[in-house]
């Protein structure tokens, strides 16, 4: 991945993050933003995904996806809750 590609993507992922930020409490979202600040962006999406399943949240199918996209083939990927996908907003 180039820097223009590596730069999109974590545009992309700090959009994910702010479309979950109305549906997760500021409390889980702390460490995800220092950690996509910090240079460890997969980590910050793989505890939001547990934030959200653990919480029992329910969040649009983009941020989802962006986590499931973004996580997939990597060292992250085995750490992603198993029924993350349930948690997709209703009328989604």
């Amino acid at each position: 991945m180039g820097l223009a590609e590596m730069e999109r993507w974590l545009a992309d992922t700090k959009r994910a993050v702010d479309a979950a930020r109305p549906y997760v409490p500021d409390s889980e979202l702390t460490d995800v933003d220092h950690l996509i600040e910090h240079g460890e962006p997969l980590i910050g999406l793989s505890m939001l995904a547990h934030a959200i399943v653990e919480n029992g949240l329910r969040v649009p199918r983009t941020v989802i996806d962006h986590i499931r996209e973004s996580v997939t083939g990597t060292s992250e990927e085995p750490f992603l809750p198993d029924r993350l996908e349930e948690h997709v907003l209703r009328d989604q």
